[in-house]
């Protein structure tokens, strides 16, 4: 039987701006409904997903600046024609 060479592979290191505050990933159910800028965080509010009109989803998105949650709000208001 025929052995295969092993290749060790080495990922280069990327250099990034600014600091890692989590990593998650986030699979929030339901259809955006609005989406504003408070204060330096993008708050989405959706519906249900059940469709049930007692509850909702609100999903803060943290921003760096007010510059950048206002482009962010405008990326989600194109995205969902809200």
């Amino acid at each position: 039987m025929d052995e295969r060479p092993v290749i060790q592979m080495k990922r280069p290191t990327i250099q990034m701006r600014g600091a890692v505050v989590g990593i998650f990933r986030a699979i929030p159910k339901g259809t955006p409904r609005h989406v504003f800028v408070t204060g330096d965080q993008v708050e989405v509010w959706m519906d249900a997903p059940t469709g049930d009109s007692s509850d909702s989803i609100i999903l803060r998105i943290p921003c760096t600046s007010v510059a950048e949650a206002d482009g962010l709000v405008r990326v989600w208001e194109e995205a969902w024609d809200l």
